[in-house]
Formats: structure tokens, sequence, C-alpha cells
């Protein structure tokens, strides 16, 4: 079917990542997308202070 994922790159997740493997890291991505998005939503600040900041 065609995607807007590149066949080279697609080929390369399925080199290094079992089927079952790339859809735990699919959702852990969505998850990961989720929080930030309403981390930013809420305007929340990460509790370390400026100058301990990298």
């Amino acid at each position: 079917p065609e995607t807007h994922a590149p066949d080279d790159l697609y080929q390369t997740l399925q080199a290094h990542f079992s089927e079952e493997e790339q859809v735990k890291l699919t959702m852990v991505i969505v998850a990961i997308n989720g929080w930030n998005r309403i981390q930013v939503g809420f305007r929340a600040v990460h509790p370390i202070a400026q100058h301990h900041a990298a």
C-alpha cells in the first residue's frame, strides 16, 4: 500500500525490529507525543531550575 513512509526507511526499520517490536516502538512514540502535547497545553514546566539545565 502507498504510504508516506519511504521504502528504504521502512526496510531499515524491518531489518532492526520485529513486527511486535515495531508495534511497541510505535506505541511508545504515540504515548510520549501525547504526554508532550498535554504538557504544552497546560504550560507545564519541568521542575529542574534553569541554572541546572543543560
